[in-house]
């Protein structure tokens, strides 16, 4: 009876991220002139992350971001 041995192969780890990244000086351009905006960086700040990766368009996500926050507006109007 022979003893078969298989030696296992070993892969270097690989990291995948989203291609849409956000930062604080894109939220700082992007969110200029705003009443929020220096409680909205501070919050961002206290992440300890420098940028964010997303899965979503960025465009995309600040639309669906406005709308909720204009439906949430005619709501509390009504």
């Amino acid at each position: 009876m022979a003893l078969m041995v298989v030696m296992a192969t070993l892969c270097g780890p690989s990291v995948t991220v989203p291609e849409y990244v956000v930062t604080l000086d894109f939220a700082r351009r992007s969110h200029a002139g705003r009443s929020q905006l220096p409680l909205a960086l501070r919050l961002i700040r206290n992440t300890g992350l420098a940028k964010r990766h997303i899965v979503r368009p960025i465009e995309e996500t600040l639309r669906h971001i406005t709308e909720t926050a204009l439906t949430g507006q005619i709501a509390t109007l009504r």
